[in-house]
């Protein structure tokens, strides 16, 4: 799986998010604020030519990080960088 990336919303008023890549998709709750970071998934191309980002988190400004499913214009957004993942756990050690 491709390392998540993560952006910063620089929309003064929002991004309002769907359910899916398409326009015509429901749009879904939260708003995502200007200042909030996202995490992104994967970006897609909807039949408009309007690239979507997959965004699978949400961070407030506060600082709140929530899991969710929607999608965003990816113009509505900075790139900020790679989110690392967690570390892995360290295998067992081997019986001496």
């Amino acid at each position: 799986m491709a390392p998540l990336k993560s952006y910063l919303c620089t929309a003064k008023k929002g991004a309002a998010v769907r359910a899916g890549c398409e326009l015509s998709t429901a749009q879904v709750q939260p708003e995502i604020d200007n200042g909030w970071l996202v995490d992104v998934s994967e970006e897609q191309e909807n039949s408009k030519g309007t690239v979507r980002l997959h965004i699978v988190a949400y961070t407030k400004a506060d600082g709140a990080k929530t899991a969710c499913d929607c999608w965003g214009s990816k113009k509505l957004f900075e790139f900020k960088g790679t989110v690392e993942a967690a570390p892995a756990a360290a295998p067992p050690a081997a019986p001496a």
